[in-house]
């Protein structure tokens, strides 16, 4: 991340009751004799020893106004800082995730520096879900596996009971990570009487919910310390399974709710789907839209509750999607949903952006259909899909031998474009082995195509553990990893216990999660095609959709936040307003959320917001903000279109203590 000077940060206060500020005090909580900015009374700066410590006292501003957080000049034309934002990386201090510091110190998108931590891969015979962490390796270099849920519930998002329980297993197969960083399943309901359900996973403990109201979240976590247990993988008892499969207070309090859709399975039929996250508007996580194969139906869910939402002018919660299976789901940087069905060779395409306007090339049954040329090696069942950052559709040809295509749309009508095909029969590993049949598919920022391929040539399907990429920007030329054997353009990491590669995603660095239907989930590093794997599980491990939501953050929507963690007089301290100063050009926005504690620690603490536009009465809907010693201001800059910027430029906080501190 790039780093700026401290910026001269102002609490505006009312009645100060217990002590008087005497000088400037670092905003950076580390400050003070270990290195940061001292008060000017000789006191420890911002390191919080006694109660004149727990200000933010400006110098006196030369016109007689108040100082805010400026950059070259406050904004009010008093003596505003000239210094920019830092990003510390601080819980107590400042910090972003999928932001930077400008040369001129404001605060922008950076899409590199999203922070993506874990994976959510599904286990489809057991019906769970497991939580492996995508940034830190264990301390042997292992796969550490750091939570597993049960992928129903038995309420929806309000509260309602449904027909959902972990008294039978639901199929979980794809999952998708919103901008919110929540997790969401989808269960496919394979089996006799149950229905196509999403469930919602809260990616934060402060978003879980304490439902038996013991004071903590229960919850699954990988403890070093359980007896008998192994570190690094989710042992039976590190996980909530309940006894009593009807009682909501025996499941996880991370699993928010289970949202049913559909119809129900009325004879068992095999049923898959799609789930994919579009882009939200000013700070929102996002619709999840979800495809059903039963129905043949497209739902848009709140991501808030899951409720399905209006689609239809008539007030139709769904397109029927009737002559595709739908099988995998993306959505661009448009807001388009692309749909892609199993056997047949077919898109749909979905407006994502409310009011949902049809496209043109409408078939009439709702959304356009769009349908390649006929010939060996396009769409004649498409399993994964992506798009990259150029609009193109990828597409692996799962039963069309070794091949892909990508649809480019056309840009005044997306339902009309042109079809590339690309054969990768000519790819050898270092073992001499060769692709037979694409299945999961995954783009960066880079303009690589990342592949996965279940089954080699000459071998039976469902034989191989394979990853393979192509440069989707310069004429599809292989990538060639740089392994200790040389050059190669193909890893083949079969064995007895990793098999039949499903999906692949990326994690912040660019390196390939692949999960096995055998058991196991691989890591591939992007340079050296290095592997490491996890142990196995009983089960079959089955996802292929964006399951470590690289492609929303990266490809979908450009959206990031910016923290920053400021002080009031006491636990007693009043939050009154927030004013900002933020630059958003058409198709951009900056939102404000907030938390309280009276600690550094954040995570059980009720988020507060958006705000929208400046200034935030904190003091109104959607507060009111209770009293607390701290404040964790988290601003949401968000680019639509991926081109315009937003800029936070300075903001000013303004604050009382309601009580004497003495």
């Amino acid at each position: 991340m790039m780093r700026g000077a401290i910026p001269v940060l102002l609490l505006v206060f009312g009645a100060m009751a217990g002590c008087t500020c005497n000088g400037a005090v670092s905003p950076d909580m580390d400050a003070g004799p270990d290195g940061g900015d001292a008060g000017a009374d000789g006191g420890d700066g911002g390191k919080l020893v006694d109660p004149c410590a727990y200000y933010y006292c400006p110098p006196p501003s030369t016109d007689g106004g108040p100082i805010s957080i400026g950059f070259g000049g406050s904004p009010d034309g008093g003596d505003g800082g000239s210094n920019g934002f830092t990003l510390d990386g601080g819980s107590a201090g400042s910090y972003g995730n999928g932001v930077t510091v400008d040369p001129n110190g404001r605060v922008t998108l950076s899409s590199t520096d999203v922070q993506l931590n874990f994976a959510l891969i599904a286990n489809w015979t057991m019906g769970t879900v497991s939580k492996y962490d995508t940034k830190d390796l264990l301390p042997d270099g292992g796969i550490h596996e750091v939570a597993r849920y049960i992928s129903v519930i038995p309420i929806d998002g309000l509260g309602n009971p449904n027909h959902s329980s972990s008294a039978q297993t639901y199929n979980p197969s794809r999952t998708a990570i919103d901008i919110n960083s929540d997790f969401w399943v989808a269960n496919f309901a394979a089996n006799k009487n149950q229905y196509f359900s999403a469930t919602k996973i809260a990616g934060n403990t402060y978003d879980c919910v304490d439902r038996n109201g013991n004071g903590k979240i229960d919850t699954s976590f990988d403890d070093p310390n359980t007896p008998g247990g192994t570190y690094g993988v989710i042992d039976p008892s590190e996980y909530a399974n309940p006894v009593d499969p009807t009682n909501v207070l025996q499941y996880d309090e991370c699993v928010l709710f289970t949202q049913e859709l559909g119809n129900i399975n009325t004879n068992g039929a095999f049923g898959e789907g799609a789930i994919s996250i579009a882009g939200g508007y000013e700070g929102a996580p996002g619709d999840v839209w979800a495809a059903t194969w039963l129905d043949r139906k497209v739902f848009r869910l709140d991501a808030r509750t899951g409720l399905p939402q209006a689609v239809l002018p008539d007030g139709g919660v769904y397109f029927n999607v009737p002559d595709i299976e739908p099988y995998g789901a993306a959505v661009d940087s448009l807001n388009h949903l692309w749909v892609v069905g199993r056997v047949t060779d077919q898109l749909a395409l979905i407006d994502a952006t409310y009011p949902f306007a049809l496209l043109a090339g409408n078939t009439g049954l709702g959304v356009p259909r769009i349908t390649p040329p006929s010939g060996q090696g396009f769409v004649t069942g498409g399993y994964g899909i992506a798009v990259d950052g150029l609009g193109r559709v990828w597409i692996p040809n799962w039963q069309s031998g070794p091949y892909a295509v990508a649809f480019t749309p056309s840009a005044g009508n997306p339902a009309v474009g042109s079809w590339t095909q690309y054969n990768f029969a000519a790819l050898t590993s270092a073992q001499g082995t060769h692709i037979a049949r694409p299945r999961g598919v995954a783009t960066d920022v880079d303009g690589k195509v990342w592949m996965t391929s279940d089954s080699k040539t000459g071998t039976s399907s469902g034989s191989a553990a394979m990853v393979f990429a192509i440069d989707g920007r310069d004429g599809g030329y292989p990538y060639y990893f740089s392994t200790d054997a040389g050059p190669s353009p193909l890893i083949d990491a079969t064995d007895v216990y990793s098999k039949t590669s499903i999906g692949v995603g990326l994690d912040q660095d660019g390196n390939l999660w692949i999960n096995n239907s055998s058991g196991n989930v691989m890591r591939v590093d992007r340079n050296t095609g290095a592997v490491i794997k996890s142990p196995n599980q009983v089960g079959s491990l089955y996802s292929y959709s964006d399951f470590t939501g690289y492609q929303l953050r990266h490809i979908t929507t450009n959206q990031g936040s910016f923290y920053q963690t400021v002080a009031g007089c006491s636990r007693f301290a009043q939050w009154n307003s927030v004013t900002w100063d933020a630059t958003t050009p058409v198709n951009t926005s900056v939102v404000l959320y907030v938390r309280g504690s009276n600690n550094f620690d954040f995570t059980l603490s009720q988020q507060y917001g958006p705000w929208t536009p400046s200034p935030a009465n904190l003091q109104a809907a959607p507060g009111p903000v209770p009293q607390f010693k701290y404040l964790q201001l988290q601003f949401v800059l968000v680019s639509n279109d991926r081109k315009s910027q937003p800029y936070l430029n300075s903001f000013t906080i303004n604050t009382s203590c309601s009580t004497p501190i003495n």
